[in-house]
């Protein structure tokens, strides 16, 4: 074999030596794409399932917040929907309340801001039914200490007779997370929490929470 045979040979040799390494790496990549995607896959059918048993949750919860009234008129049991936690309020006077002292009896719980109009309308429904509930359920209407002064403002123009309660640096909401206004807690007699809304709750609902308190509980 001649010289320039050899050479040609080499060339040939590295050549095919040079495919082979290129189709490896290329077969290398299209894996790495393959197993990339498939993780991809994996991982987003992974927050599906996640989601979906999120959105499960939620709307069993959503079940629980939801009181049925007709049951609980029948039978006298409301299922809890959120832990019961003690609390401590003043009165018009400065004397120390805890919710704990209302163990055996139905509590109505209120807590409003004086800046919030659904708030003020609440309170006036409330006050509405106070008198005739007054014996058999609890009404704890609390609001803000540093507002003192515009929540008796507020009592006068609005001929408000339910007695005020007031938290200090949100001592008694914060124990419920309560962070919009006005929002309703409501304890059964046995310190269970029956019921909550966040948001204005319209006479005939405030009414149903009542009647149950105040005739099955």
């Amino acid at each position: 074999m001649n010289k320039k045979n050899i050479i040609l040979l080499i060339f040939a040799v590295v050549f095919l030596i040079l495919a082979i390494i290129f189709f490896v790496i290329s077969g290398n990549i299209e894996f790495s794409k393959d197993t990339n995607n498939l993780s991809n896959i994996g991982n987003t059918l992974d927050k599906t399932v996640s989601n979906t048993n999120t959105n499960i949750q939620n709307v069993a919860t959503n079940t629980l917040n939801e009181v049925d009234y007709q049951n609980a008129a029948e039978t006298g049991i409301l299922n809890p929907v959120a832990e019961y936690k003690n609390f401590l309020v003043f009165d018009a006077s400065g004397a120390e309340i805890s919710l704990d002292s209302y163990a055996g009896k139905p509590v109505f719980i209120l807590f409003w801001q004086v800046n919030q109009p659904d708030s003020i309308d609440m309170l006036k429904t409330l006050n509405s039914v106070y008198e005739n509930y007054k014996d058999d359920v609890i009404f704890l209407s609390v609001t803000d200490i540093a507002t003192k002064t515009e929540v008796e403002q507020i009592l006068q123009e609005n001929s408000i007779q339910m007695p005020m309660y007031y938290e200090e640096l949100s001592s008694a909401s914060s124990a419920y997370e309560v962070t919009n206004y006005p929002t309703s807690i409501i304890k059964d007699k046995n310190n269970n929490i029956v019921n909550t809304k966040v948001g204005k709750m319209e006479e005939d609902t405030i009414l149903a929470n009542l009647d149950i308190l105040s005739e099955n509980f």
